[in-house]
């Protein structure tokens, strides 16, 4: 049985597939990226395949990811801000699929190779992202 919090997880996922398929079909339609819709795809099935245990839920996801980055970078090169809503939701989703209490009903082991330097990375990562962003975006030419 899994715990309510990958319950509430792979409804996320569902919910996400689906927003992401309807958006995307309409974004397609106008000649827009179908990026979304292969999205979509691999979202939803992520969900199916976490509903039913297989390891192969998160290799689905990893596939993905990898190509969003791919592709976000190719989209916006290495603007920040153009990044943060392509990247955003995946590496959130990414960085839940980490967890050993997501990893654990699949099979996996809780810890993968080099976790500990992962998450303390991360957290470094993270503040100095933090702390740069907020050193960057200041109004040019502002007295006060």
């Amino acid at each position: 049985m899994f715990s309510l919090g990958n319950r509430i997880f792979i409804g996320l996922l569902l919910f996400v597939a689906v927003l992401l398929a309807w958006f995307g079909f309409q974004l397609s339609f106008l000649g827009g990226s179908n990026y979304y819709l292969f999205a979509s795809f691999l979202i939803g099935l992520t969900a199916i395949l976490t509903i039913s245990r297989s390891r192969l839920a998160f290799l689905t996801f990893s596939f993905l990811y990898v190509v969003t980055v791919v592709w976000a970078f190719w989209e916006s090169g290495v603007d920040g801000w153009a990044l943060a809503p392509r990247l955003g939701l995946f590496t959130v989703i990414g960085l839940w699929m980490l967890t050993p209490s997501y990893r654990t009903p699949l099979g996996l082991s809780p810890k993968f190779k080099g976790s500990a330097f992962f998450w303390s990375g991360f957290a470094v990562l993270l503040l100095i992202s933090v702390a740069y962003t907020f050193n960057t975006d200041q109004i040019s030419g502002h007295t006060n």
